[in-house]
């Protein structure tokens, strides 16, 4: 059932396609250092700034009057409202 499901998806995402083209590909065997992963480390830290700041520009209100409020309401009533300002900024 699962595999259904993981196939049903592969198909219409092409995720097996993108992780083979990313991910899956082999290290070479001179890149056995840090520097070869500052990239990627890299990508993963603005995918993340993109993320966080997308989903809290939705609801944060730019204005000298509301700018407080709806960061507070962020961070009261959202699900991990804090770590997900905190990670923006």
């Amino acid at each position: 059932m699962l595999r259904k499901i993981a196939l049903w998806i592969d198909e219409r995402l092409y995720v097996s396609t993108l992780y083979a083209s990313t991910a899956g590909h082999s290290v070479p065997a001179n890149a056995e250092s840090w520097f070869y992963v500052f990239g990627s480390g890299t990508l993963l830290c603005f995918i993340i700034q993109v993320v966080t700041g997308t989903c809290l520009a939705f609801v944060y209100t730019p204005s000298a009057t509301e700018a407080y409020t709806s960061r507070r309401a962020v961070v009261v009533h959202a699900g991990n409202g804090i770590y997900g300002t905190g990670v923006a900024f």
